[in-house]
């Protein structure tokens, strides 16, 4: 297709539409707890509080074994009790040889957004510690690296990971997750709100109140701290929704875009992101000079929601630098392989096709078929 004399490339299909219902078992989640040997604590019963679902799972291990970190990988909900690392490591001997901290940040949980524990409550001293210093004087974000071994990126927009920054000892932990669980689990409440009320609760059973610190400095949150319930029961439903089709949105952001170029060609890509069906994934990339490609958005199924996140990304791309078509072709491509979820895979190609760095665009597009 051709537009003021310069080209479109593109493949659209118009899929179906999905819908689920409040017990759909699409919806339910998994529960673990990974609570280990004479702790003695009911975090498993204040779990249960989240399971609004008659499809709802939930399991609890007090020996944790080798097997249970399977479990927990395989969850969509945990809490792990672990005070100094004395629980777990001593259920372990893997952790105790190489140290809870180790262990933690080389989990390897999969950091994709579409695979892996959505919330993660991981209870025990300084587990939530951005500023961690050891007794070498070694400054640790422990708050990022445990998060990361987890599988959750401190800027993901589906998971998210919650822990104490300080000392928790023998402090009233289960007024914290007594009341987090009990706000979380009416479906609305995020993240943020209820770790501020279940702070609050916290607060009140301490025997001197007046020494406990802000919030700020009691509890680190890596990850979306918006979540709600409900948002993360939608979530988890779209990961077992597999696409009919995955497509790459690839944007020419160079500078030879500017003007009437990028105006056109954002109003097309907006339209076309509107007319896809929630059964469809879409990720957007932007090339804007040689070397320069940026991954705008990870795959996204097409809910009106998402629809608008990628348009808004769109509307705010500004043209400027070379023109690496053939480059960003071979990236698309390759991101297709890699992380498409449905073998029917295309990619939206919106370029003025002047190549200026280089490059070979129609060897990059012959190299499709390889």
């Amino acid at each position: 297709m051709k537009i003021n004399g310069f080209r479109l490339l593109m493949s659209m299909f118009l899929l179906g539409n999905v819908c689920w219902g409040a017990d759909d078992p699409d919806q339910s989640i998994k529960i673990f707890t990974w609570q280990g040997p004479g702790s003695g604590w009911s975090s498993d019963v204040n779990q249960s509080k989240l399971m609004t679902n008659g499809n709802d799972r939930s399991d609890v291990d007090w020996y944790p074994t080798y097997g249970s970190i399977d479990k927990m990988k395989n969850s969509d909900v945990v809490y792990v009790e672990n005070h100094g690392g004395k629980v777990t490591t001593h259920a372990i001997p893997f952790l105790i040889t190489v140290g809870y901290e180790y262990a933690i940040t080389n989990l390897m949980f999969p950091k994709e957004e579409d695979k892996g524990p959505s919330l993660i409550l991981n209870w025990g001293c300084q587990n939530g510690n951005d500023h961690y210093v050891k007794t070498n004087g070694t400054v640790v974000n422990l708050l990022e690296a445990y998060a990361t071994g987890f599988g959750i990126d401190c800027n993901s927009k589906t998971k998210v990971y919650i822990a104490p920054k300080i000392d928790v000892g023998s402090y009233a932990e289960t007024a914290f997750q007594s009341k987090f669980y009990e706000e979380f689990g009416k479906g609305h409440v995020t993240v943020e709100q209820a770790v501020k009320l279940g702070y609050e609760a916290w607060k009140k059973n301490f025997a001197n109140p007046a020494i406990v610190d802000p919030l700020d400095k009691m509890i680190g949150i890596c990850g979306n701290s918006q979540l709600t319930l409900n948002q993360l029961r939608a979530n988890l439903a779209q990961r077992k929704v597999k696409p009919d089709q995955s497509i790459v949105v690839l944007i020419d952001g160079s500078g030879s875009m500017k003007g009437e170029k990028i105006a056109i060609f954002k109003k097309v890509a907006v339209h076309q992101i509107e007319a896809l069906k929630e059964n469809v994934e879409v990720a957007l990339v932007l090339f804007n000079g040689c070397g320069s490609i940026h991954v705008l958005s990870d795959f996204l199924m097409m809910t009106p929601a998402n629809k608008k996140t990628l348009q808004d990304k769109i509307n705010g791309i500004e043209p400027n630098g070379d023109t690496n078509l053939a480059e960003a072709t071979d990236f698309a491509w390759k991101y297709l392989d890699e992380h498409a979820r449905s073998v029917n895979q295309g990619v939206i190609e919106l370029t003025d096709g002047m190549e200026t760095c280089n490059g070979d665009p129609v060897k990059a597009a012959g190299n499709i078929n390889n």
